[in-house]
């Protein structure tokens, strides 16, 4: 698992956060800013794509994240769909909209979990087009 210390682990208010979001993050390291693949940093430093998430399962790389998040595809979906609306209205997802979100999940599951199938739901969805 990767375990560069910086300043943000370090803090308090940071690491709450960063436990979270650096796992995924370490799995992604193999690519570069513009998305080619890479073993090794610029300084010829090998990297190290393993990790842990929160509930405790491990993975060596993007692979083996992919794996651990396909066991939980309409969790994933549903939190996605979330993240995916909440950027695209530019606010929070407030609990008026959860009823919303829930219906994003159950349609993309109905149509296989598709990327465009979520833009879609998501663009048409009520959340957005009253923003």
């Amino acid at each position: 698992m990767a375990t560069t210390e910086t300043p943000r682990r370090e803090s308090a208010a940071c690491m709450a956060c960063h436990q979270k979001i650096d796992p995924p993050g370490f799995a992604l390291e193999s690519f570069n800013p513009i998305g080619a693949w890479r073993a090794s940093y610029p300084n010829g430093v090998a990297i190290d794509a393993s990790g842990q998430l929160g509930d405790g399962r491990a993975f060596d790389d993007i692979a083996g994240l992919k794996k651990l998040l396909l066991e939980q595809k309409p969790q994933f979906a549903r939190m996605l769909a979330e993240r995916l609306l909440t950027y695209a209205c530019g606010r929070r997802i407030e609990k008026l909209d959860r009823p919303q979100v829930d219906r994003i999940g159950r349609e993309l599951e109905k149509r296989g979990y598709g990327f465009r199938d979520l833009v879609e739901l998501v663009v048409l969805s009520d959340a957005f087009r009253s923003k």
